[in-house]
């Protein structure tokens, strides 16, 4: 039986909405991304942005075949809003394993949708993530990116 970790970093990290997505997926813990921050892409929905000395905090599933074509379609991979891409998390035992996860084709920062930060900061205090990262999700509130996105976005032109 085919089996792929998926790390899931964003709404995806909560029982309820990846069981109406996934019925078979088996939460397998909580996991980290070094070199990674959590951004909001222009879609209004989580990604990742490469960052030397941060991480980002998410959730590792165990997905069946059916299961991770139902994420790729649901990731909208056949119409190139989010890429596939394997990455290295540890989990909380220290261990380094290869995880599937979803980032978005186009890195520009953009607006959450209504809620969108704070539904995925209560996911993952929920799931006992630390409150430091939680505040990093929380700060993607209303129509602009967080400050430390703003300041590094100048210093890049």
């Amino acid at each position: 039986m085919h089996t792929q970790l998926y790390f899931a970093y964003g709404l995806n990290m909560g029982d309820s909405h990846m069981m109406v997505l996934c019925e078979e997926a088996e939460r397998a813990g909580a996991a980290r991304l070094p070199g990674h921050r959590f951004s909001i892409s222009g879609t209004g929905g989580a990604t990742l942005l490469p960052e030397e000395g941060a991480e980002v905090w998410g959730v590792l599933w165990r997905l069946n075949a059916r299961d991770e074509k139902i994420l790729d379609a649901h990731e909208m991979v056949h119409l190139g809003i989010y890429d596939r891409r394997f990455v290295g998390v540890e989990t909380g035992a220290g261990e380094t394993l290869k995880a599937l996860t979803y980032i978005a084709a186009d890195p520009a920062p953009g607006a959450p949708r209504e809620g969108y930060a704070e539904d995925v900061a209560a996911i993952g205090k929920w799931i006992g993530l630390p409150g430091a990262y939680l505040e990093e999700v929380r700060a993607w509130r209303g129509d602009t990116a967080p400050p430390h996105v703003m300041s590094r976005e100048k210093n890049s032109t």
